[in-house]
């Protein structure tokens, strides 16, 4: 995965190479952000079913981001 990827811009495949995600998760992620819109914040994640702390904790450390666009 790309580094600085954001979680408002990436394809499910993308969110599914990312450390401790998968396709299931990915998928959800996709689908909330569909729903919702944009995650204003990485911590906004932890609103996504199947998503820990400790998950979006290692994601910060990889340098994802997310980054609302419209905001």
């Amino acid at each position: 995965f790309p580094m600085g990827l954001d979680l408002n811009s990436a394809t499910i495949e993308e969110i599914a190479e990312l450390p401790g995600v998968g396709m299931d998760l990915a998928e959800l992620i996709v689908e909330y952000r569909d729903e919702r819109g944009e995650f204003s914040t990485l911590e906004a994640l932890k609103d996504v079913p199947g998503c820990s702390e400790e998950m979006v904790e290692r994601l910060r450390m990889e340098g994802v981001t997310a980054e609302a666009v419209g905001a």
